[in-house]
């Protein structure tokens, strides 16, 4: 009766592990994966958890490989052992959020100027490429030749989609800013990010293209903690530092009239009720009445010691690592379920690959797509970086 009992247990184990393979594969990347770990004892001690990967190890060339055993390896370098120990470990907490988790790994690669040798060798192999594609496409488009500035914008997005279209080998990320953002001086963010931390400077770059508006940012916002710490830091205007005209510019026409009560005109135009409001006496009272100061903020311009920092290639710069992360952690995700998938082979007679979009796969998804692989040759999923297929079993 125990061997019984311990038979139907093993079972519903290998039921519990095959449904959340299948269930983790085919989610989407955006989505934080659900790692279902099952421990059971048999009443031998001997336990079954879901592994890991082996700790980081180090390349001939001084690289750190973050998931050692897998098919296709990701390698850190321009790093420590300890920082790649930092973001193997943040790769591997299924606890945090995946937007938490790419802030965090974001900042690594900010601070320390992190690369990444597979990212590295993909742009080699394809940016080029790209970027002559473009140029082919500019010079055969009469259009071209004659549009303006913002039709010219327009031309770029048609011609960048047509060139990321002719690579084999097409990595799910923005490939514009892979290829077209990569900065020209990767220090050039160390001395901001020393001075007011990652997690400051990131709020202020996303909202630095409007440094003359005036923000509404309640005390149930999930921004507000972050303006708060920019005021602090010198880096916005809080309350009565921003001027009553600024501050009278954020409320509603309707607001405006109530707060004018001019009993003959009623304003259709912000500009002149601001005008008029301002005149009135005890301003303070009045406009406390419809907006609580303390909720208002405005992005102040850097220090004058900064001034030769270009913001927006500092912004293009960080968009350009949001992909480098999203490209190493949707790998490492994707390596790790091939990883794990390959190491039980016991009733698999193949293999098959599918991509996850299915509409437009790239073009090696495709061919791979369509190929049976027997269990003695199994498919080295992922294939390139940025890979988004993933591996099918096939039983006896």
């Amino acid at each position: 009766m125990e061997v019984f009992i311990t038979i139907l247990i093993i079972g519903f184990v290998i039921y519990l592990i095959a449904k959340n393979s299948n269930s983790q594969k085919k989610q989407k990347k955006t989505e934080v994966p659900i790692d279902i770990k099952v421990t059971t004892s048999f009443g031998t001690g001997t336990s079954f958890e879901q592994e890991k990967f082996k700790p980081i190890s180090q390349d001939t060339n001084g690289g750190w490989i973050l998931n050692p055993g897998a098919k296709f390896k990701l390698t850190l370098i321009n790093v420590d052992e300890q920082i790649a120990s930092e973001v193997r470990n943040l790769l591997d907490n299924d606890e945090i959020r995946d937007y938490r988790k790419d802030d965090k790994i974001m900042a690594l690669f900010a601070k320390h100027n992190i690369k990444v040798k597979e990212i590295e060798s993909y742009k080699r192999k394809y940016k080029k490429q790209y970027l002559s594609k473009i140029e082919e496409l500019k010079e055969n488009s009469k259009e071209w030749q004659i549009s303006g500035e913002k039709d010219r914008e327009d031309l770029l997005i048609e011609f960048r989609k047509s060139a990321i279209s002719t690579i084999y080998e097409r990595a799910d990320c923005d490939l514009e800013a892979l290829f077209e953002y990569e900065p020209k001086e990767i220090t050039a963010d160390d001395e901001l990010i020393q001075e007011y931390g990652f997690e400051n400077l990131q709020t202020y770059l996303r909202y630095a293209d409007k440094l003359d508006k005036v923000r509404v940012i309640p005390n149930d916002n999930y921004s507000r903690p972050m303006f708060e710490k920019l005021w602090e830091l010198g880096l916005a205007q809080r309350g009565n530092e921003i001027s009553k005209e600024e501050i009278l510019m954020t409320l509603t026409l309707k607001d405006l009239n109530s707060i004018a009560q001019n009993p003959d005109k009623q304003y259709n135009r912000k500009k002149q009720a601001v005008e008029y409001i301002l005149n009135l006496p005890d301003l303070d009272d009045k406009v406390g009445k419809f907006i609580s100061l303390r909720e208002l903020f405005k992005l102040q311009p850097l220090p004058e010691k900064f001034n030769k920092i270009n913001l927006d290639e500092i912004s293009k710069t960080w968009k350009y690592h949001a992909e480098e992360v999203k490209l190493l952690m949707d790998t490492f995700r994707n390596s790790y379920y091939s990883w794990r998938d390959l190491k039980d082979k016991e009733y698999v007679k193949g293999y098959s690959v599918e991509p996850l979009d299915k509409e437009n796969p790239c073009p090696c998804a495709k061919e791979r797509s369509e190929k049976k692989y027997p269990k003695s040759s199994p498919p080295k999923v992922p294939f390139h970086i940025g890979c988004n297929c993933f591996l099918n079993q096939e039983y006896d």
